[in-house]
């Protein structure tokens, strides 16, 4: 089975935490709608990976019709640090435009096991992507940028968006969010973060 071989492949890489995160962090749960003015009690949070979100995509791109999510969300204060999950380098940074896109966005790539695995930071401040040029050389647990606010990161509360892919990026973008008849495929090509950095719920 693909995914549970992707699951072996990369629980055995001497991956970093992206984030590095408090022993208490609040645990969403996307597929309700959030109460007006409610807010999260704990400074850090995990969003779910493929995970139905029906109530919170309502930016244009998403055309309706997406709501499945296809990373793992870290939230946290602006300007948290980002760090790279395995040694590589990056393969594309900028911004991206769009009311609910990434915004800032660093994208890196890894050999692993004569496979190439690209991983998203999503929704960085503009100085990450100002210092993480493509090219540039990364170790596992360097810094590689910092959470962004609204303004720069797509419009989202502050936090990190992390997907891992086994396709190339088309412009440094990832579908982190797609159609639920889509599923099957997405979660081969788009594995679960938790298989590299361990279990976060």
């Amino acid at each position: 089975m693909e995914e549970q071989s992707d699951a072996v492949l990369l629980a055995g890489l001497a991956a970093s935490q992206p984030v590095s995160l408090p022993d208490e962090v609040h645990l969403y749960d996307f597929s309700k709608p959030q109460l007006n003015g409610w807010k999260c009690p704990l400074p850090y949070s995990i969003g779910k990976y493929d995970e139905v979100r029906p109530h919170i995509y309502t930016s244009a791109i998403f055309n309706g019709e997406r709501d499945l999510h296809m990373g793992l969300d870290f939230g946290g204060p602006v300007n948290t640090p980002v760090h790279s999950c395995l040694d590589g380098e990056v393969f594309w940074s900028g911004y991206h435009h769009e009311d609910g896109d990434y915004g800032n966005t660093v994208v890196t790539i890894h050999q692993v096991s004569g496979r190439t695995l690209f991983i998203l930071y999503g929704h960085l401040s503009t100085q990450s992507t100002e210092l993480f040029k493509v090219g540039r050389k990364v170790s596992s647990g360097e810094l590689i940028g910092w959470f962004g606010d609204e303004s720069v990161n797509g419009g989202w509360p502050p936090h990190l968006h992390l997907q891992l892919s086994w396709v190339e990026p088309e412009d440094g973008n990832l579908p982190g969010v797609v159609k639920r008849s889509d599923r099957d495929e997405a979660l081969l090509l788009y594995p679960d973060p938790q298989f590299l950095i361990g279990r976060k719920y």
